[in-house]
C-alpha cells in the first residue's frame, strides 16, 4: 500500500513521528522510532530528497540537525492516513488495535530490560 505513495515501512513510520510533533532534532526522532542516528540519517536524507523533509543544523549547536516536515511531507501523511489496512490484515479493526498494543508493550518491555540503570 506504500508502494503507490512512494514510501518505504520506515519512511511512513518517520513521517507518522514528525506529524505528531514536528521540528525534531535527529537525536530525539531516532529515540522515538528506536532507530540509531546512522540509520536515521540516510532515510531522512531521501525523503528531503523527496521533498518531504527538511533538514536544517541549529546555529546554537550545529551538531545538531532540525527535521521539519515539510508542505509536500503534510500532504502526503494525510493522503497516507486514509489508506485502509482493516482488509488486506483480514483482521477486525478492534484485533488490529489490540495487536498494536500488544506489540507495544513488548517493545517497551524489551527497551526497559535492555537498559542498564
Amino acid at each position: 500500500m506504500l508502494d503507490q505513495l512512494g514510501l518505504t515501512y520506515t519512511q511512513y513510520l518517520t513521517l507518522i513521528a514528525l506529524s505528531e510533533k514536528d521540528q525534531q532534532t535527529v537525536g530525539s526522532l531516532s529515540e522515538r522510532l528506536y532507530l540509531t542516528s546512522s540509520t536515521l540519517t540516510p532515510i531522512l536524507k531521501k525523503l528531503e530528497s523527496k521533498g518531504l523533509v527538511q533538514r536544517q543544523r541549529l546555529k546554537a549547536d550545529e551538531r545538531q540537525v532540525l527535521v521539519a516536515l515539510s508542505r509536500s511531507g503534510l500532504c502526503l501523511y494525510q493522503k497516507a492516513q486514509v489508506l485502509d489496512i482493516v482488509e488486506p490484515a483480514g483482521m477486525k479493526a478492534d484485533e488490529i488495535a489490540a495487536a498494536l498494543r500488544a506489540i507495544t508493550k513488548l517493545r517497551d518491555a524489551l527497551v526497559k530490560s535492555g537498559r542498564r540503570d
